[in-house]
């Protein structure tokens, strides 16, 4: 008879401390990404061979300044994939970035600049730089960034989306 009490008791307890694991798992507010990234491209479609640009804007969306380590001259990851999903290739500039950008946690901080709350900050890249667009089709574009305070979520841009046509045939 004990045991069966100690055994009613333990399955209480063991219910009680999940039911409550539970609510607070529910309860839990998500982590959000203290800085928010947003893109838009210069043009939305253009020759093949053109320069596709990308006008980028960094805002602070928490309630205190945070400290910006640039360790490179490109701290973002950049994915470009075309039309089927797969990353488009590299340029030789691009393969030279990627390098850098995978061993970014070894190379001391170049630069700090500090981002005060609500503040955003412009910049623009030449994606078309870093990897091969020169072919007609359809490429889609998105911004990563790692959080610059442990425990935050990531930034992710929006992904934007540029059409590469044909250049137009030479009359002969």
């Amino acid at each position: 008879m004990e045991r069966l009490k100690a055994t009613v008791l333990m399955a209480f307890v063991l219910t009680t401390i999940v039911a409550g694991a539970v609510q607070a798992s529910t309860n839990a507010k998500p982590v959000s990404a203290p800085l928010s990234v947003s893109i838009a491209l210069q043009a939305a479609s253009m020759k093949a061979g053109s320069p596709v640009k990308v006008d980028l804007k960094l805002t602070n969306a928490t309630s205190f300044p945070i400290t910006l380590d640039e360790k490179f001259l490109v701290p973002y990851y950049i994915e470009v994939r075309n039309a089927d999903g797969n990353l488009a290739v590299l340029t030789e500039e691009g393969k030279e970035w990627k390098r850098r950008f995978d061993f970014r946690k070894l190379i001391p901080s170049m630069a700090q600049y500090e981002i005060q709350p609500g503040d955003t900050i412009k910049e623009e890249y030449a994606v078309s730089d870093l990897y091969d667009m020169s072919n007609p089709g359809i490429y889609t574009i998105q911004f990563h960034r790692d959080s610059p305070l442990r425990g935050q979520a990531d930034s992710h841009s929006n992904v934007v989306t540029v059409t590469i046509t044909p250049q137009p045939k030479a009359i002969q």
